[in-house]
């Protein structure tokens, strides 16, 4: 995670090789992995934890959210 400013401020971990992130309305972001972890993990945007994930199929490695 960068400030406006491009400044690092938080590295957020569990990600073999993240491909695309979105943030949400409500602060949280949706992060898909193409490695061999193979999933989208939905994260918390105020302590950067791994909510939840989902398993995807090879070869994805897009992001994009459907209310």
């Amino acid at each position: 995670m960068f400030d406006l400013e491009g400044k690092r401020i938080h590295s957020i971990t569990g990600f073999g090789q993240p491909h695309a992130a979105v943030v949400l309305s409500d602060s949280n972001i949706i992060v898909t992995d193409g490695d061999d972890f193979g999933r989208v993990a939905l994260v918390n945007g105020k302590d950067y934890t791994i909510i939840s994930t989902i398993k995807l199929p090879p070869g994805v490695d897009g992001a994009v959210f459907n209310p």
